[in-house]
């Protein structure tokens, strides 16, 4: 995101790491990630929330626990434990999986305006994780596929920053 930060005017960016992850200390764990979401956002008070991957869960949880003006979740999915049960199906991951960033349960509770922005080749969260989170936001707003981008390179697409910007500014 620090790339798209330099592309985008008039906006202030507010952008880190994990607890466990980067430069920060620790063990990582979903509920000191969640924690610290929490944390920045009240130090910070943005009015708007972007959430990339495994960052739309994070992103979810705040917005539910905090007014803004908008939520903006770029390859969202609707639980870690549903994608690794689509992948793994013979592995009971419900009893293995640790951390299971449940972002459907907290979407529900969000009571902004929603803006998705998906990759058109999702190569890492199944469509029926993607139908799943896109059925319960109660306030979707719009949502946006990037033509030629997949999980990994959305970030990179020219067409993204476009449609992230044009998101931001209305």
């Amino acid at each position: 995101m620090e790339n798209i930060a330099t592309q985008i005017k008039d906006f202030n960016f507010i952008a880190f790491n994990y607890p466990g992850y980067g430069n920060s200390q620790g063990l990582p764990s979903e509920e000191k990630i969640l924690k610290y979401s929490i944390e920045i956002f009240d130090k910070y008070k943005p009015q708007i929330i972007i959430g990339r991957s495994l960052g739309t869960a994070v992103a979810s949880y705040a917005a539910s626990k905090r007014d803004i003006e908008k939520l903006i979740l770029i390859t969202p999915f609707d639980s870690i434990e549903n994608i690794a049960k689509s992948k793994y199906s013979f592995l009971p991951v419900k009893y293995i999986l640790k951390h299971k960033f449940k972002e459907i349960d907290w979407i529900k509770k969000v009571k902004t305006h929603v803006y998705v922005i998906l990759s058109e080749i999702e190569n890492i969260v199944p469509k029926k994780s993607l139908k799943s989170i896109l059925s319960n936001i109660p306030n979707l707003k719009n949502f946006y596929i990037i033509k030629n981008s997949t999980h990994g390179n959305i970030l990179q697409n020219e067409d993204f920053v476009n449609i992230l910007e044009k998101i931001l500014k209305h």
